[in-house]
């Protein structure tokens, strides 16, 4: 069952007499068009901090927020409201209608409450159990991911649609019944720490080889000491030989792993190539039958003449006048005498020739052929991969059994030596445990790796299989918002993403001919709300899966505008609300800024436009007092709501 996003009614704000004229006032966010209007520093983005603390208590946590500078919590507030002030927000999910309140001198949580059945039923329970319940979320953690990486555009914002990771964990979220996304977190999650682990273990085996150079002494002269030291390095050159072998194995493996994946790649191209010609031939060599029985039909009128004439049925000989009618109405209609389909007009050059099907036919036969030959590739190389995993089981084996034969007191020291003999040579032996350790703990983390990669590639593959019809519906929204923006053509292509150890792609813009596949292959306004296109398409596209509307937090970048992008981002914005969507915006009071065209605008489609006023509720600065232009361009946005 697909998550449903928080729709926004209002929010409540208590103990903030320190930041504003009012020690407690509401806020009405339940329009279409919601716009929190005001000057610079008169408390537009403390008043969305509010909003999304409210709703989640911050984002101070790695799994919702990876990037240590930019997590808060309660803190941010301190010392600029009432030790006692409290914020509650009223949201829907779905029907259900929840209040949440919390306090500032921690992230708890002081009250939830849900209403459901039309508000006539209410529920106390904890916030878990809500998002749960009746947001279909697996966990608060990923309610709380979809509101500050999704939902909140905050003014030090973080791309979502250049940032795989994220992008990917949201999709994943939203389509929770085609995929485990945590199961497939924690697999990655997992091999990150275990490669962590790998290159501490070599370097450490590379100290040690250092430190063995450095205490290399010359030969001794005790002949039980010669022994075993002979017998050391045997067992020392075996099973450094072994582990050899099993490290060129492991390698070989991974070779093999990725070329079958490329190899089942280039398969699923040609398959994706011979449907599409086996399309095209069956439309053609359709279109030739076609042709050629109504072209020989109108021609020599073939036994269909006598059936006009007489009504006698071609197939059983009997004679019927509702036949006759039926037979002359389609000849009169322009369509097929047998199935009574409208025969469409056709060009010359959509009209089949002999060669065009000769050409597709052997363009299918090589697409066919290189199929197959894709076939035969990937089943020798994942039998060369069976045959390396037994190669890999018996050296295993080998080592124990090394392990096993090789005497306890091999290395123990003898009589008759001197406490500084004694001490090296207990020195020499440690290193050379701990060297045959590290190297044997090495080797199985990379088997271990290559495992655990391949259960998330297989994961992930499954969900981009199942994906598939929804990425094309994503990409349809997408490409009416960003090309509203842009002003010409912009596509949601895939390509292939940085992640270390997986196979994974994500999803990015493409106009002009060129993948948009950085920030920096952008401007600065097309970085921004692109990156906003693609939030409010996905808003756009879970409504479609959940049939509940939600609303998209902003803090708008009008700074990074010029006067060119102004109608484009209030069409962009507009088509968001056509499809239900609600906006909280901020605004800076300017001329030349989207606010007005962007309530005269949504006024026009009789859309609900909320407007609260920080020249009202903001404690202004002397020169924002003074300013006359200030309160004009206020008034007249506010005149343009009220007409």
């Amino acid at each position: 069952m697909a998550v449903i996003f928080p729709k926004i009614k209002k929010i409540t704000i208590n103990g903030f007499g320190k930041i504003f004229t009012s020690n407690n006032f509401e806020i009405d966010l339940s329009g279409n068009l919601n716009i929190l209007l005001g000057g610079n520093g008169l408390g537009k983005t403390t008043l969305l901090q509010c909003l999304v603390y409210a709703l989640t208590g911050g984002n101070d946590n790695p799994e919702i927020e990876e990037k240590r500078p930019q997590r808060w919590d309660h803190n941010y507030f301190k010392g600029r409201i009432d030790r006692d002030a409290f914020v509650i927000v009223d949201f829907f999910l779905g029907h259900n209608l929840v209040k949440l309140k919390r306090g500032f001198t921690s992230q708890r949580v002081l009250e939830c409450m849900v209403f459901t059945d039309g508000q006539d039923n209410l529920e106390t329970m904890t916030i878990d159990q809500a998002v749960k319940e009746y947001g279909n979320y697996s966990s608060i953690s990923d309610f709380s991911f979809i509101v500050n990486r999704l939902l909140y555009l905050p003014e030090n914002r973080s791309s979502l649609i250049w940032d795989y990771d994220a992008q990917i964990r949201t999709l994943m979220i939203i389509n929770d019944e085609l995929v485990t996304e945590k199961k497939y977190r924690e697999l990655r999650q997992l091999v990150k720490k275990k490669d962590s682990n790998k290159r501490k273990i070599h370097w450490h085996i590379g100290q040690i080889k250092k430190e063995t150079d450095l205490h290399k002494t010359s030969e001794n002269e005790h002949p039980v000491e010669i022994t075993s030291a002979a017998t050391q390095e045997t067992y020392i050159q075996k099973k450094k030989a072994l582990l050899e072998r099993l490290q060129n194995l492991n390698e070989d493996s991974k070779s093999l792993y990725s070329l079958i994946k490329s190899k089942e790649k280039d398969k699923n191209a040609q398959v994706d190539t011979i449907s599409k010609i086996g399309d095209q031939i069956c439309e053609i060599e359709a279109d030739y039958v076609q042709a050629r029985l109504f072209e020989y039909d109108q021609k020599s009128a073939m036994i269909y003449n006598q059936t006009i004439k007489t009504g006698i049925c071609p197939a059983c000989g009997q004679a019927s006048d509702m036949f006759k009618r039926i037979i002359q109405e389609r000849l009169k209609d322009g369509a097929c005498l047998v199935c009574g389909e409208k025969i469409l007009k056709r060009d010359k050059q959509s009209t089949c020739a002999e060669s065009d099907l000769e050409t597709l036919n052997s363009q299918l036969h090589e697409k066919l052929t290189a199929r197959n030959e894709f076939d035969v590739q990937i089943v020798q190389a994942k039998n060369r991969l069976l045959e390396r995993e037994e190669e890999i089981s018996d050296i295993k084996s080998q080592l124990l059994t090394l392990d096993h034969e090789y005497p306890d007191d091999l290395l123990t020291a003898e009589n008759g030596l001197d406490n500084t003999d004694f001490d090296n040579e207990v020195l020499l032996t440690d290193r050379t445990d701990r060297y045959v350790d590290l190297c044997q703990e090495e080797t199985e983390l990379e088997t271990e790796i290559l495992l655990l990669t391949k259960q998330a590639d297989d994961i992930y593959d499954s969900f981009i299989s199942d994906f598939q019809l929804r990425y094309e519906q994503l990409g349809q929204i997408y490409a009416d918002l960003a090309s509203k923006f842009i002003g010409t053509d912009v596509t949601l292509i895939y390509t292939k993403s940085q992640a270390k150890f997986v196979n994974m792609n994500y999803l990015i813009p493409h106009f002009n001919g060129i993948d948009r596949d950085s920030p920096e292959t952008c401007s600065e306004a097309q970085r921004f709300f692109l990156d906003i296109a693609f939030r409010m398409s996905i808003l756009s596209f879970n409504k479609n899966i959940s049939s509940a509307d939600a609303s998209f937090i902003c803090e708008t970048p009008e700074n990074a505008l010029d006067a060119s992008y102004i109608d484009n981002v209030v069409k962009m914005f507009l088509a968001y609300m056509y499809r239900g969507g609600n906006l909280i915006l901020t605004s800076n009071l300017q001329y030349q800024g989207i606010t007005h065209p962007l309530v005269k605008e949504t006024k026009e489609q009789n859309m609900k436009i909320e407007v609260f006023d920080l020249l009202k509720y903001g404690k202004l600065s002397d020169i924002q007092n003074a300013s006359h232009h200030l309160k004009k361009i206020r008034d007249d946005i506010l005149a343009e709501i009220e007409q």
